[in-house]
């Protein structure tokens, strides 16, 4: 899992060897027995949050990476995987706090924890 700022090409150091380099950080690693099997559907669930970065597969949890992230976009890539599809794409809203008030009505002060 790699945290990138600024713009992705073909010339960013350490992007392709996986390596820290300004603008290119290599946030966290995970090179057990995780191989890819042919014609085989994997779900992939990644929560990302101001504070944690999750990454899950077929509901095994990848990473799970606490930090200060930025506004941003996540993406992923396959250097040594030819022909994949990606495929079926959605996202939810994740809010990380609760209401104080049961009820709030228009013009009502609202307290988050």
């Amino acid at each position: 899992m790699n945290r990138v700022v600024g713009t992705i090409t073909n010339y960013t150091p350490g992007f392709w060897q996986h390596t820290n380099s300004p603008g290119f950080t290599v946030v966290a690693t995970d090179y057990g027995n995780n191989g890819w099997n042919q014609n085989v559907n994997y779900e992939v669930e990644v929560t990302y949050t101001v504070n944690r970065a999750v990454i899950l597969v077929d509901g095994d949890t990848i990473f799970d990476v606490y930090d200060c992230f930025e506004p941003g976009r996540f993406g992923f890539y396959n250097y040594s995987q030819q022909q994949v599809i990606y495929s079926d794409f959605t996202y939810e809203l994740f809010a990380d706090f609760t209401v104080e008030e049961q009820q709030i009505c228009a013009g009502d002060t609202a307290h988050f924890t």
